[in-house]
């Protein structure tokens, strides 16, 4: 489609977007055709406006794997200040509910045709003579190692399945060890294509993403409940509420690509989050190994991108969340745009902006993290810069290197035409803060002035307090019990360590060998932000609590994975001169062959095997992974019956009724806003009448739940029976029993 010239363009756009009209049509009048409509729907939003974004900006002619990214990249922006526009403008002329089928459908419709029109009215006669050679071949798709691609997200989904309905988990151990299989085919070079390498990379993504956020029929974790509720209310109500009393509520990514999804593809918006979402994010690994190619080489940079997968938070969190996934597309579709040297100047910068400003209306957590980023990275080039820090440094490195010929950093990095400037990180900034100052009412903004308070307050008495200290990191110290005491938790916190010294290695060999290295100044300079992060982090207290440790080594990943990569060929190659030293052998393994091959093997495979809960399951230890152990641990979900259950109450309950459940439960109600939820248990708190208690599945069967015991203090799993306000028979009545689902009513 790409190499064909504009008038054809045209014509497939228009061909797509005259079935997506007759497919809204036809479900308006009852005739709606099953699955075509979300198939076509989800083609024309996800691709359509990105691309003719990118012939508008005459960037068409990129590579197959960066014009999907920025495509797609586009594509969602596009959705997500299309309805922010709609919601703005639309109720000043008199239309109170904007966001609608018919006026989404009317606005996408017409805001395509006129991309159509500037694209026909900016293509040149010089650029159809332009023929970019296809990166993928069609017979390549259909080789034997392209189909086995196509069948991890299928086992996902059917493994899923046998796991929810049948409490069978072999198609999911199958999948895991097929994953673990190719990446090993992909380090000895046997089988898989390196053509290849971008569609497995994506393939693995979206089973490892699905086989996760597919396992139940309900939203799995905390704040996907809340993203849930407030796109909800933009359904009901055809507009959103910028006032809406939710800290989620001032995100597009939640309340307008969400809404504006559900509405075209005429699906409701709980699949949109299992399915779409996850198929979004799956391009971040990819956009990462595009990233990471430019400066290694295709292996590498395909280990690195699934080492960055390996990590739990990326299947784990975030399927348990949808506005930091779509956040951090942008924020890796970023980091690919600043190592793109090799496009104009003008074009890379207006892509690097509409990103950015993407970051900031998708999720304000990564927001701060990327200003935080930008300002230290931008300080470090400008120290750069100066020569006495040049002179500092070429001192510094002639010492560590043992060189006798002092090279400067100048020479080895270019320091000129770099994207980061003052401008655009002063620009993003003064837009981060002022969407959360005025669009979110200052909610998110003065969290962060409330963390940065308490931080600098602790300062002074609890700086080597302990609880002032992340459970994660005092668990990484060894200084606070694991969760388990099975040998299996031990192993994998080794393998847990093991990465952390390759990705300090790595990082020390590539300040070592700055000047012969292939690395970008930014982001050389982001990397090393990204190493203070993770300092300030276990230093400074209450700051990994307040932002969530694990969710800050994730995000630092993104700059520090192919660090892993790097620093395990440089540790088994110092390993490998050490043995045959010691076996009075000449010659050591070649580092870029062998050694590579060990750290994979030794290192990479089985860390991902503990990390996805394969493992733990296999040995029967305490399970880690929800998908493998749905019913043997007390997970953060809900089944069928559940979910009818809190239906039920939500629509039959009267007034407002309060609600007492578990702590795992109440996170999984909060989609029902007319209920009140309660985790505490009181006895002065039970004198009423009018009391709701709604028990799960593990409450039944297992005769436990998760409470709250006092305000302030961690959930405590008791026993139901030793709770005596639950068992008066002479106060509580059952109005809703499907037997593993139960509401009493006082």
């Amino acid at each position: 489609m790409n190499n064909q010239g504009i008038k054809k363009i045209i014509q497939i756009v228009l061909s797509i977007q005259m079935a997506m009209l007759g497919l809204v049509g036809l479900d308006y009048l009852g005739f709606g055709i099953p699955i075509l409509r979300q198939i076509i729907g989800f083609i024309y939003l996800t691709f359509i406006p990105g691309f003719l974004i990118l012939r508008v900006l005459k960037l068409h002619r990129l590579g197959s794997t960066e014009r999907l990214l920025y495509s797609v990249g586009l594509s969602i922006a596009f959705v997500m200040f299309i309805g922010g526009f709609m919601n703005t403008l639309y109720p000043f002329i008199g239309i109170l509910r904007p966001i609608s089928i018919l006026l989404v459908t009317f606005t996408i419709t017409f805001a395509i045709l006129i991309l159509c029109m500037i694209a026909y009215k900016h293509e040149s006669h010089e650029e159809k003579s332009l023929f970019q050679p296809r990166s993928i071949c069609w017979s390549e798709l259909f080789s034997p190692p392209a189909l086995l691609l196509f069948l991890l997200p299928l086992i996902a989904v059917l493994g899923t399945h046998l796991v929810y309905a049948h409490q069978n988990n072999i198609l999911l151990l199958i999948l895991l060890s097929l994953i673990a299989i190719i990446v090993i085919l992909v380090t000895f070079d046997k089988f898989i294509l390196p053509r290849l390498y971008p569609v497995y990379i994506v393939a693995i993504a979206i089973a490892i993403l699905w086989h996760w956020s597919l396992i139940s029929p309900s939203l799995n974790g905390f704040d996907i409940q809340y993203e849930f509720l407030v796109q909800n209310q933009v359904i009901i109500n055809s507009i959103w509420n910028p006032a809406y009393p939710y800290y989620v509520n001032a995100s597009l990514s939640v309340v307008m690509l969400a809404p504006i999804y559900s509405l075209m593809l005429n699906l409701d918006s709980v699949w949109v989050f299992k399915i779409i979402y996850p198929l979004f994010f799956s391009l971040t690994p990819l956009a990462l190994f595009q990233a990471y190619k430019k400066q290694t080489d295709d292996k590498i940079a395909f280990l690195a991108a699934f080492f960055f997968m390996s990590f739990p938070v990326f299947f784990s969190d975030m399927t348990a969340m949808i506005r930091q996934p779509t956040a951090e597309l942008f924020l890796a579709l970023s980091i690919l745009l600043f190592l793109e040297k090799e496009m104009q100047a003008t074009k890379r910068a207006t892509l690097v902006i509409i990103f950015g400003v993407s970051i900031v209306v998708s999720h304000p957590g990564i927001s701060y993290f990327y200003m935080f980023y930008l300002s230290i990275s931008l300080f470090l080039l400008l120290l750069w810069k100066s020569n006495a820090v040049n002179e500092l440094w070429q001192s510094m490195i002639a010492r560590l290197s043992k060189s006798r010929h002092r090279v400067g950093i100048s020479r080895g990095i270019a320091l000129q035409g770099n994207t980061l400037t003052g401008t655009y990180v002063i620009l993003f900034i003064i837009f981060g803060v002022s969407w959360y100052i005025y669009v979110s009412s200052e909610t998110t903004f003065n969290a962060v002035i409330i963390i940065g308070d308490h931080v600098y307050k602790s300062l002074s008495t609890e700086l080597f307090s302990l609880d002032a200290r992340d459970q994660n990191i005092l668990q990484a110290l060894g200084m606070a019990p694991m969760r388990s005491l099975d040998v299996e938790w031990h192993i994998a916190r080794i393998f847990q360590y093991i990465t952390q010294l390759f990705i300090v290695v790595g990082v020390l060999g590539m300040i070592i060998n700055l000047h012969k290295i292939r690395f970008h100044i930014e982001y050389v300079v982001m990397s090393l932000v990204s190493i203070v992060i993770i300092t300030i982090s276990i230093i400074l207290p209450y700051f990994a609590t307040s932002f969530n440790m694990t969710r800050i080594y994730h995000i630092t990943l993104l700059f520090l994975a192919p660090f892993c990569i790097l620093g395990g060929i440089t540790i088994f190659h110092w390993l490998n001169r050490k043995v045959s030293m010691f076996l009075n052998h000449r010659k050591a393994f070649t580092p870029t062959n062998a050694n590579l091959k060990l750290a994979v093997i030794l290192v990479l495979v089985p860390y991902f095997l503990f990390t996805t809960g394969f493992v733990f399951e296999i040995t029967s230890a305490t399970p880690t992974s929800m998908p493998l152990s749905l019913y043997n641990a007390d997970w953060i979900f809900l089944t069928a019956p559940e979910i009818y259950a809190r239906t039920w109450l939500g629509k039959m309950a009267k007034d407002i009724p309060e609600v007492y459940t578990d702590a795992r439960a109440s996170s999984l109600l909060k989609t029902e806003t007319n209920l009140i939820i309660h985790t505490s248990f009181y006895e002065n708190d039970h004198a009423n009448q009018g009391l709701y208690i709604f028990l799960r599945r593990w409450n039944i069967i297992h005769g436990t739940a998760s409470i709250n015991i006092r305000t302030g203090m961690a959930p405590k799993e008791v026993n139901l029976t030793e709770i005596t306000f639950l068992n008066n028979p002479n106060r509580w009545n059952y109005i809703y029993d499907s037997g593993t689902a139960k509401i009493l009513y006082s």
